[in-house]
């Protein structure tokens, strides 16, 4: 007991001396906390892009015109075996009114056949994909 009643005298007999002490201690563990969770969000985040590299390709004048058919067969030749090109999928843009609607109807229509693999991100389940 006499020595937390020493242990209060002195903390309380110089504030200012105190509350430096007291941040000197705290702004390195906060700093630490800090960066490490910071170093740790940057990773995860380069983790998931890395594992999403897409690379698109278009018609010249408008994403509405497709691509011919046969590039599909030229961009998988490019690397035979599959390591960095996994898959090529073409999407296609579908536009439309429907009678008696005011907003456009905007689609999109894809390679059911490598859709899944192309866009993991999309979770899709075997019934999804199957319909």
């Amino acid at each position: 007991m006499l020595r937390l009643i020493y242990l209060y005298k002195n903390l309380t007999r110089n504030i200012l001396r105190t509350l430096m002490t007291c941040a000197a201690v705290a702004l390195p563990i906060i700093i630490y906390v800090l960066s490490t969770a910071v170093i740790d969000g940057l990773n995860q985040f380069l983790d998931n892009s890395a594992k999403q590299l897409r690379l698109v390709t278009m018609h010249k004048t408008s994403f509405i015109n497709p691509l011919p058919a046969g590039y599909r067969a030229k961009i998988e030749s490019l690397d035979p075996t599959k390591r960095r090109i996994t898959s090529v999928c073409g999407v296609r843009w579908i536009g439309g009114k429907i009678e008696d609607f005011p907003m456009p109807l905007s689609t999109l229509a894809v390679d059911m056949d490598t859709f899944p693999v192309t866009y993991p991100d999309e979770q899709l389940t075997v019934e999804e994909i199957a319909a």
